[in-house]
């Protein structure tokens, strides 16, 4: 466990260098292959350190969940827009503004959600 974080920690740049520029906001989205929820969720607490970033990250396995995180300087409300983002494909989650969680939906759906998601960060920074 102590080795996986540690890899995950030394990905963090690289996955900052990745994330798109959306107005004032930099998000890394993604579907994360070989990672768990547990991985999920610790590479979104560590990547909206930075306080201008959003993280919409997925994984598949042991069953699909979905994360979404942001920093500080970020003023959307993740809970809402993992809700919105997951509602046309019959999932379900929830959380608090800064860092939400949830699933019910099939592998296949994750990048599509991913992508609903994005799109509302761009809504938001027009």
């Amino acid at each position: 466990e102590q080795l996986r974080r540690r890899l995950l920690d030394a990905e963090l740049s690289i996955r900052r260098a990745e994330a798109e520029l959306v107005g004032e906001w930099r998000v890394f989205h993604r579907v994360l292959e070989g990672y768990d929820a547990g991985d999920m969720r610790y590479l979104a607490q560590r990547l909206v350190e930075w306080p201008d970033m959003i993280a919409l990250l997925a994984v598949e396995q042991p069953s699909p969940q979905i994360c979404f995180a942001r920093g500080e300087q970020v003023s959307l409300d993740m809970s809402r827009l993992l809700r919105d983002a997951l509602a046309p494909y019959g999932g379900r989650g929830g959380g608090k503004p800064h860092l939400a969680q949830g699933g019910g939906v099939s592998p296949a759906d994750l990048q599509p959600v991913l992508e609903r998601a994005l799109e509302a960060v761009h809504e938001e920074q027009r």
